[in-house]
């Protein structure tokens, strides 16, 4: 693992040149600038292949309008490197919105329901830009 970094309410690591995000707890707009800042430094100082973010055990209390402005940021931030975005069922639709701005600004990214799916997939991403 080339890099780690913890404080309360998320993880980030390195593993297999993939960037992991873990989030849990209430995510609010406030500590969700702690994690912006916290993941551009990472990402910055890692160089990754590929993005995975684990948020099944979080809880945003963001308004719809907030969401739609947190989802274009994220989507900002991510969009060189495949992102795969571990869910939990009833988190759907607030995800796809950060999928479907990613995509909008020339972006991959892909929701998942495990994190074994969610790594394959990015494993082959990294593999098939290899291979270009």
């Amino acid at each position: 693992m080339a890099a780690n970094y913890a404080m309360p309410g998320f993880e980030i690591r390195v593993k297999d040149g993939i960037l992991e995000l873990r989030t849990d707890g209430e995510r609010t707009e406030e500590n969700g600038q702690d994690t912006e800042r916290a993941f551009g430094s990472l990402v910055a100082h890692a160089q990754p292949d590929a993005l995975l973010f684990d948020v099944r055990e979080a809880t945003y209390t963001l308004s719809p309008s907030r969401w739609k402005e947190r989802a274009a940021v994220v989507a900002r931030m991510t969009r060189d490197y495949p992102l795969a975005i571990v869910i939990r069922d009833d988190q759907l639709v607030l995800n796809n919105e950060v999928i479907t701005r990613l995509r909008e600004m020339g972006g991959t990214g892909k929701t998942f329901t495990t994190r074994t799916e969610a790594r394959a997939w990015l494993l082959e991403q990294i593999r098939v830009k290899a291979g270009s």
